[in-house]
């Protein structure tokens, strides 16, 4: 994915409930210091957050 706006839509849709979306937003930003659950655009260009982001995804078994 190419944007962090891409990866939280691609997680919000494959997890499909917004309490458990949170809760993996919470790990992912614990994790990565990314807050999926706010406005991501400013870092929607950092291709590094990107991929740390996704690769924090898909060890918890998301974005397969």
């Amino acid at each position: 994915m190419e944007n962090l706006s891409a990866v939280k839509a691609a997680l919000e849709a494959e997890i499909g409930n917004p309490i458990a979306f949170k809760s993996v937003a919470v790990r992912i930003f614990l994790r990565t210091g990314v807050n999926l659950q706010e406005d991501t655009s400013a870092l929607d260009a950092d291709a590094d957050k990107v991929a740390e982001v996704q690769s924090e995804a898909r060890e918890m078994g998301y974005l397969s």
